[in-house]
């Protein structure tokens, strides 16, 4: 294995000499761009620092001055009258003022006084009367062609005065305030721009740098700048940036901020090695990487001579592991090693994934045996398995299952969403799951101290759509009888997702399922659907079908017996159109008593039925009146109008004037009974309408219907309805006074 000490060290200290490389290069490149904008942001402060104190020391003065000529008695007495006439202006000589200005405030080279109306100009104090300065070969100043159609009350410009300075200066020019509009008076005070780029370098102490001024429009007011450096200047300006690299005989940077006062331009042009130098950067800083670099590589050195030692005893660890044949003629014993290590992994890593399946299986065995009452949730707490472990002393169940029908493994992804979001960690709760049926059966632990079951709830509820039926048990203690019975109370609310969809949840003792009413009176009601059927009426059949499916969701009937109502209401409407010579199986591809199984709740079914019967009544309704059609209604028609009459068959072939042999005969195959049968349900029916009329005694009704014997009627009317005549008109009775009341 010595070659194996010696490829581990080489190997090892490549890799940390390339990661060091590179980690020394990355930081090296970041402490140079945070020196870089350190510089350069001392240097921006610098070139602001100049444009504050000239705009506040210099520029602020000068343009104070054109107020303070004439103090505040003089103005007043230089307007004789309120005319403002040029002759009524006093002129005042004010040679020495104009002196003592000048000497007093270095930066001012001449101050010039300008009346348009009569060409009169004080220049440094000598009035003078310019007869034509426009064409005179040398004026006395420039800024008169400037200022002389220009409104503004104050502005700078750059100009040359020939007369005393010969030299170009930057003018401030200020409307006077003691002068009439009409007249245009000015006042313009020449700044000395050498005193002010002096002034600025006093400033900035800087070796080979200097200051220079121009103003927004490209002109030079002062400095040393030329015109290439201007025009970078201008465009960089408008991008709003305050420095630029400008290429010369050497690098040089320049920074600039604009004057507040005016629209004057600071320059300040340094070397750029001045500012930063990338060369002597590195030169500083690579000794101290290479110094770091040696020290790594010595240490990882030491450490990988030290950890020799017991890698050397892992390999021979690795060489006694077992293997199969495919692995055992290789061609290195590196590799031999690399393939073993790999055979091994795999082994864990299959046997990992077989104990992770296992462990759910008994997760899921433990929890349906707490559900079905039969372990102790403390026994599971003394096994020690992690998985389960119920800390807190009150219990309760509850199931959720998918309304829609899809294929199983969509089921399947769609129960896992809602398990891993509901088994997320809560401080005073857990939830542990079970997938089983299509459904997710849930133990809930929690402390009642601080959480009520109502709370826990309405967390829970948050995760769940429209697409799932969620019903829960009672409260239950850790007793193995308490949490099976709000299992099975789950399980039993679960029935009635059927028929109360509207409910965001099913809670047993809230709803108090256990007292739902095991049956009821629903007979009547199906009488008449079938009544209406045959009468195709069908706003009727409608509104009984929706006063059924209302008395079925909030009569508080047992989910048994509301459930073998809506199949019977399913059988009445197949029977009564199969009266009406409509087979309904053979319209709608399907036996409409499947109906109650394809619906996901009563009021789906209610849509589906309202829906069938609106097809079945236009297939009757638009049927070709054939002879026997016809026959068929005149039938009807004669022994509705005769039944209390004790109506025969001849009676009808005596109206029909038909034979009597062909009537019998054919009876059935027309109205798709036996007339005597069809005779009792008609006369059944109309014993219906006579009861809930409430005017007759039992006895009178079956006169009435032409039965010789009363009992043979309550015998009849019993087998129908499944009670006596009487019983129905009690219950008939004591509904219309519920409905009052």
């Amino acid at each position: 294995m010595k070659k194996y000490k010696l490829k581990l060290i080489i190997y090892n200290v490549n890799i940390i000499f390339f990661i060091l490389l590179i980690f020394t290069i990355v930081q090296n490149n970041k402490a140079f761009q945070r020196y870089k904008e350190l510089n350069i942001k001392e240097y921006v402060g610098e070139i602001y620092q100049v444009r504050a104190n000239i705009d506040q020391q210099i520029l602020t003065q000068v343009e104070g001055l054109s107020t303070r000529i004439l103090n505040d008695e003089e103005i007043k007495g230089s307007i004789y009258n309120p005319d403002y006439l040029w002759s009524n202006v006093k002129i005042y000589r004010m040679k020495e003022r104009m002196i003592n200005l000048i000497d007093t405030y270095e930066h001012i080279s001449g101050l010039d006084i300008y009346y348009n109306q009569q060409n009169m100009i004080f220049l440094s104090g000598s009035y003078k009367k310019l007869s034509d300065h426009t064409s005179a070969a040398k004026p006395y100043v420039d800024w008169i062609y400037d200022i002389e159609n220009y409104d503004k009350a104050e502005y700078w410009i750059a100009t040359r005065y020939y007369e005393p300075l010969d030299r170009e200066v930057a003018t401030f020019v200020a409307t006077l305030p003691f002068i009439p509009s009409i007249n245009r008076g000015k006042i313009a005070i020449h700044l000395n721009t050498e005193y002010i780029v002096a002034y600025a370098n006093e400033l900035i102490v800087k070796e080979e740098s200097h200051l220079s001024i121009v103003n927004k429009d490209g002109v030079k007011i002062e400095g040393n700048i030329n015109s290439n450096v201007i025009e970078q200047l201008l465009s960089k300006n408008k991008e709003d940036v305050n420095y630029f690299i400008y290429k010369d005989d050497i690098d040089r940077i320049i920074f600039f901020d604009e004057s507040l006062m005016n629209d004057w331009i600071y320059v300040y042009d340094i070397p750029l090695k001045n500012v930063y130098n990338s060369q002597k950067f590195i030169l500083e800083n690579i000794g101290v990487a290479i110094v770091f670099i040696l020290l790594s590589i010595g240490v990882s050195i030491a450490i990988n001579l030290f950890i020799y030692g017991p890698i050397n005893q892992i390999f021979s660890i690795i060489k006694r592991l077992p293997t199969d044949n495919e692995y055992q003629t290789m061609r290195s014993e590196a590799g031999y090693v690399k393939d073993k290590l790999s055979y091994t992994l795999e082994r864990f890593e299959k046997l990992e994934k077989e104990m992770e399946q296992n462990k759910q299986i008994i997760f899921n065995n433990y929890i349906r045996n707490i559900m079905e009452g039969n372990m102790l949730v403390e026994d599971i707490n003394e096994k020690g398995f992690d998985p389960i472990y119920m800390e807190y002393s009150q219990y309760f169940v509850m199931v959720i299952k998918l309304k829609m029908e899809t294929e199983n493994n969509r089921i399947n992804h769609h129960l896992n969403r809602i398990r891993d979001q509901l088994i997320l960690e809560d401080k005073y709760y857990k939830v542990f799951t079970l997938i089983e049926n299509k459904t997710i059966k849930c133990i809930v632990n929690f402390n009642k101290e601080k959480m009520k079951k109502s709370t826990i709830i309405k967390k829970i509820t948050i995760h769940l759509q429209n697409h799932e039926s969620l019903s829960i048990g009672q409260e239950a203690t850790s007793d193995k009888d308490d949490i099976a019975a709000s299992y099975y109370q789950a399980l039993e609310g679960l029935e009635y997702a059927y028929i109360m969809p509207d409910l965001v949840f099913l809670d047993y003792e809230m709803e108090g399922f256990q007292n739902f009413k095991l049956t009821g009176s629903r007979e009547f009601i199906i009488g008449n659907i079938e009544k209406s059927i045959l009468l195709k009426d069908k706003i009727a059949v409608q509104k009984e079908l929706t006063h059924i499916i209302q008395a079925i969701r909030y009569g508080r009937y047992h989910h048994n017996y509301c459930l073998n109502t809506c199949r019977e209401v399913c059988s009445t409407i197949r029977r009564a159109f199969k009266i009406l010579g409509c087979e309904l199986d053979e319209l709608l591809g399907y036996d409409i008593r499947n109906c109650v199984k394809k619906s996901s709740d009563i009021y789906e079914l209610e849509e589906i039925l309202k829906a069938i019967i609106e097809e079945g009544l236009r297939t009757v309704e638009n049927k070709v009146k054939t002879p026997d059609n016809q026959l068929k209604q005149d039938i009807i028609h004669i022994i509705d109008n005769n039944l209390c009459n004790n109506v025969s068959l001849q009676l009808i072939a005596d109206l029909l004037e038909i034979r009597y042999d062909t009537l019998s005969k054919n009876f059935k195959s027309i109205i798709g009974c036996s007339f005597s049968q069809y005779i009792r349900e008609e006369k059944l029916n109309k014993s219906i309408e006579l009861l809930q009329d409430n005017k007759y005694t039992i006895k009178e009704i079956s006169n009435m219907l032409g039965y010789n014997s009363t009992q043979y009627f309550i015998q009849l009317f019993k087998e129908k309805y499944d009670m006596t005549p009487k019983k129905y008109q009690q219950l008939k009775l004591l509904n219309t006074q519920d409905d009052e009341d």
